[in-house]
C-alpha cells in the first residue's frame, strides 16, 4: 500500500491547482512518483481513493484523478461538494474510492478544477492512497 501527503502547485497553463505528491508511507515497489504524478509499473486492478478538504467560497468545490497512458487521458474519478454559504470559516471535504485496472506507465494525478484553490493540505486532511487487489 502506498500513502501520499500532498503540496498545492498552481497552473499557469490550466484553470486548475495540481496537488503535488510527498510519499507518506509505501511498501513494495509497484509505483513511481515524481512531483505531481504516480506512474504504475506493474498491470493490476489497483483500489484508488483521495479525500480533499477544502476551504474556499467558491459554491462547488471538488477534485478529478486522471490516469495518461500513450498519449490518451481518462477521468478515472470524479468527487464534487456544495460549499456552505454565509459561514465565516467554509469547511467541506471530499472522500471518493474505487478500483481501477491500470496498465504499466500509466501516470495518476491529482488536480482541483479551479485555479488558486484554497485547500488544507495537512495529511489527515488532504490524502491519496492506492494499492493493488
Amino acid at each position: 500500500m502506498t500513502v501520499f501527503r500532498l503540496l498545492a502547485c498552481y497552473s499557469d497553463e490550466r484553470d486548475l491547482t495540481v496537488l503535488t505528491w510527498a510519499l507518506g508511507q509505501s511498501y513494495g515497489a509497484g509505483l513511481q512518483l515524481s512531483g505531481e504524478t504516480i506512474t504504475v509499473v506493474n498491470n493490476g486492478t489497483y483500489f484508488i481513493y483521495s479525500q480533499v478538504l477544502y476551504k474556499d467560497t467558491t459554491w462547488v468545490m471538488g477534485h478529478v484523478i486522471t490516469k495518461r497512458i500513450n498519449g490518451a487521458e481518462t477521468k478515472l474519478m470524479k468527487c464534487l461538494k456544495s460549499m456552505p454559504r454565509n459561514v465565516s470559516l467554509p469547511l467541506n471535504s471530499c472522500y471518493t474510492a474505487g478500483a481501477h485496472f491500470l496498465e504499466s506507465g500509466s501516470v495518476l494525478e491529482l488536480s482541483v478544477p479551479r485555479k488558486s484553490a484554497d485547500l488544507i493540505l495537512s495529511a489527515q486532511a488532504t490524502f491519496m492512497g492506492i494499492f493493488s487487489i
